[in-house]
């Protein structure tokens, strides 16, 4: 369960189902744009846990996943972190196609 869904279960279970839409908005709406942004780009705070990489000195990493599991953005995400960071310099990405 990412950090969103641990959120929005609490106050589901907390407030039940009717008040909990209701409960986000109000804590969202105090958030300035900037911070607004900010949350939506964190792609830590959304993604499943199986979707981040895993911790420790790894040298490849890859999904064996089915459609709409989120491999694409799971790795361009982590691609970018890790190139702004600069701990990537030297890229490589393989893919089966349908031929």
């Amino acid at each position: 369960m990412s950090p969103a869904q641990a959120i929005a279960a609490t106050l589901v279970r907390t407030l039940g189902p009717e008040m909990a839409p209701r409960a986000l908005d109000v804590m969202l709406g105090k958030l300035s744009n900037v911070e607004l942004a900010a949350l939506a780009a964190d792609w830590s705070f959304w993604a499943r846990p199986k979707q981040l990489a895993p911790a420790g000195p790894w040298r490849t990493w890859g999904f064996l996943t089915g459609r709409g599991f989120g491999k694409t953005l799971a790795i361009s995400k982590h691609i970018n972190a890790e190139v702004l960071a600069g701990r990537a310099m030297l890229i490589g990405l393989g893919a089966q196609d349908e031929a």
